[in-house]
Order: structure tokens, then C-alpha cells, then sequence
């Protein structure tokens, strides 16, 4: 019994100075990654503890200090560049768009000339709009968006603008819409509205184009060659160009970022030879639903 009592007594002693050295040698490795997962993406400038006692805890967090060091000055260089961009590109946007306004007040400009420097002032204004959209998803997605917009006018506005690529390939646009207020940038939704309006003109050989804007959302159907699963699938990938594509493969992949930012429900249905329908359902910023697709094989 007292053999059996002290070897008892030996192996729990045994055991809690195993489990007390264990801990004692894990304590820095649990300091470590505690450091680790306070560190967040959206604070500059966080730094791991080098205090360690043992050399190889420190050659870890020095690394991992070195590689903060790295991200901070690439995204130091990616904020330095956009603000470039920004810069460089409004500069010519104001001349065109001050230009364009004293254009329009020369009396001897023609109906035709008058027509033309509307639509140069209408494309400089998009493209203001655009640099605005392109900088907003360059920032932390957290940023909030207090901004609203009237979506029928800048629908009609990329109607209008559309309208004379539409007749020159013979196709009919129908317009319904009504007043609609949506929590965005202006330039996104200018943005969202303009892709898509493109896209189904662009995919459209004869027929017509459909743009309907009611309180829950905005679609746009087209008679046009229409997509078969595979390519459907693909269509919000970027640099992804369909076979019947003429652009960058940019456009929806922009589309799909931007309603993404918003928490806008994007639902897309397709088939070949029938045409394709984009419907956006307007939520909060909240809500991110993933892109429906639909499609069938005549």
C-alpha cells in the first residue's frame, strides 16, 4: 500500500511538473500569437513585442515586423499613387468641362456643334464620377457611405448619353422609371448604370434594350445573342472577355465589386439566342448577397 501511495504521489508530482515546464515553454509562443491576432489591417504601423527571452521567439517576431514594414510601405505607395491619379486626371477634367461651357456659349454654334460639346460635357462629368467610384473602392471596405443620389436622374442621364450608340446599330431603348433615392456615391451608381446600359447594347445586334428603375431596383434586358452556362459563369471574373466581347473585361467585374460594396443583390438570367436580363435589388451597405446566375441551353 504505502509502494502503490508513493508511486502514486510520484506520478502526479510527475505530471503537474510536466504540465508547469510545458507551460513555462509555451508562455511566449501563447505571448506570440495573442500579438499576432490583435494585429489588424485597417491600423498602420503595429508592431510584434521583441522583448523575448529566447532567440528564436525574437528571429519570429522580427520577421514578422519586417513583413509589416513591407505592407505599410506598399500601401503607403498604393495611397500615394491613387492620390496622384486622382489629381492628374481632374485637372484635364476641369479644363474640358470649363471649356465645354464656353463652347456653349459661342452664338455661332450649330445645332450639330451644340449636340456635340453637351455629350464632351456629359462624358467629363461621368468620368469624374468614375475616378470618384474607382477611389471609394480603393479604400478600406468599413468606410461608411452617407452620400445619397437621385438613381432616375443619372438612369436618364446614361439613357440620354447612350441613346446615339443605340441608333447608329438600330437598336430601340425603352425607358420606365421613377423617382428613386439610393445611400451611395454618385459615381458608383453612375458607374453600375453605364456598364450595364454598354454591355447589353453592346451584345445586341438588332432589337431592343429594355431599362426599367423602380423602388426596389433597377433592371436592364436586352434581345441580344444571350450566354450559355459556361460563359455565364465567368462573366463577373476580371479581364474575362466572352467571345462576342469587344471591350477589356473590366466593366461587370467592376459591376460585381461595386454592388458587392453596396450589399446590392445582383441577379443575372441568360440563354443563348434570347437574350440577356442584370437586375439589381438596392439594400443597405450591410448586406453582401453573392450574384445569382441563371441560364439555360436552346
Amino acid at each position: 500500500t504505502i509502494a502503490w501511495t508513493g508511486g502514486s504521489i510520484a506520478i502526479f508530482i510527475s505530471i503537474f511538473l510536466a504540465v508547469l515546464l510545458s507551460n513555462d515553454v509555451m508562455r511566449p509562443v501563447t505571448q506570440l500569437a495573442g500579438d499576432i491576432r490583435r494585429l489588424s489591417p485597417e491600423r498602420r504601423h503595429m508592431r510584434l513585442r521583441q522583448d523575448f527571452v529566447d532567440r528564436e521567439m525574437r528571429i519570429i517576431a522580427d520577421s514578422f515586423n519586417r513583413f509589416l514594414d513591407a505592407l505599410d510601405r506598399m500601401r503607403d505607395r498604393e495611397e500615394a499613387f491613387t492620390e496622384d491619379v486622382s489629381h492628374e486626371f481632374r485637372t484635364p477634367l476641369a479644363v474640358i468641362g470649363s471649356a465645354s461651357e464656353l463652347l456653349l456659349e459661342e452664338k455661332a454654334l450649330t445645332d450639330r456643334g451644340r449636340t456635340r460639346v453637351l455629350r464632351i460635357r456629359r462624358a467629363g462629368t461621368q468620368m469624374h464620377r468614375l475616378i470618384d467610384a474607382l477611389l471609394f473602392l480603393a479604400r478600406e471596405s468599413g468606410t461608411r457611405i452617407t452620400q445619397s443620389c437621385a438613381m432616375d436622374e443619372i438612369v436618364q442621364v446614361s439613357y440620354d448619353t447612350c441613346s446615339a450608340l443605340a441608333a447608329a446599330k438600330g437598336i430601340v431603348l425603352h425607358l420606365q422609371l421613377v423617382p428613386v433615392t439610393v445611400t451611395t456615391v454618385p459615381g458608383m451608381a453612375d458607374c453600375v448604370v453605364n456598364n450595364l446600359l454598354l454591355n447589353a447594347i453592346q451584345h445586341t445586334n438588332e432589337g431592343s434594350v429594355h431599362v426599367q428603375l423602380s423602388s426596389s431596383g433597377l433592371a436592364v434586358e436586352d434581345t441580344g445573342s444571350g450566354m450559355p452556362p459556361a460563359e455565364l459563369a465567368r462573366i463577373f471574373e476580371r479581364r474575362y472577355r466572352g467571345p462576342h466581347s469587344r471591350g477589356l473585361g473590366l466593366g461587370l467585374y467592376i459591376v460585381r465589386r461595386i454592388c458587392d460594396r453596396l450589399g446590392w443583390a445582383l441577379q443575372v438570367q441568360s440563354s443563348p439566342g434570347s437574350g440577356t436580363r442584370f437586375h439589381i435589388r438596392f439594400h443597405s451597405p450591410q448586406q453582401k448577397p453573392e450574384p445569382q446566375l441563371t441560364g439555360s441551353v436552346s
